[in-house]
């Protein structure tokens, strides 16, 4: 008796696990791969950019699809510290719903891109707040829980931006 329950408790271990683990293994999926999250953990340089999609939208604007990943404007260098606090949300598998997925059905119009740099790599993050979705090249996730911490940190990044600045928290 006790041997079939010391199984049924592993086997019930076992499939919490699975379905219910921190997911780490998968957090890399979010951003393209391990390549891309080393980039992103340990970069030489972050900037960021508004997208062209995004400030016609905010003029009321009609935009072209190619203009949805376009960066608009003059880099703005990320502090080390932003930029490490923003790597920090994106290692973080609490961030996604579920990594490398997406299962919204709008269409999303990027705000910003930040680009993190390393050596002669870049890994582009795009993170639309509306949709609460996070691009990068042609990996979609969901950032539903992440959102608010995220927004934060980009606020930070772009003090200036009247847009960003006026994106609630939620």
């Amino acid at each position: 008796m006790k041997a079939k329950a010391s199984i049924l408790f592993g086997a019930v271990f076992f499939i919490l696990v699975n379905c219910f683990g921190d997911g780490s293994s998968d957090v890399d999926k979010a951003v393209g791969g391990s390549a891309n999250m080393a980039v992103i953990v340990n970069p030489d340089s972050v900037d960021a950019w508004r997208t062209v999609a995004s400030l016609k939208q905010e003029y009321k604007q009609g935009f072209q699809m190619p203009e949805l990943l376009q960066k608009a404007g003059k880099p703005i260098t990320v502090s080390k510290d932003l930029a490490a606090q923003l790597a920090k949300l994106l290692e973080d598998p609490h961030t996604y719903l579920r990594p490398g997925t997406s299962f919204k059905d709008c269409i999303p119009v990027p705000d910003v891109v930040i680009a993190f740099m390393r050596g002669n790599r870049e890994v582009d993050v795009y993170l639309c707040f509306e949709c609460k979705v996070l691009i990068v090249e042609q990996v979609q996730s969901d950032i539903d829980r992440g959102r608010p911490a995220i927004l934060k940190v980009v606020k930070q990044m772009l003090p200036n931006d009247p847009l960003i600045q006026s994106l609630k928290d939620q």
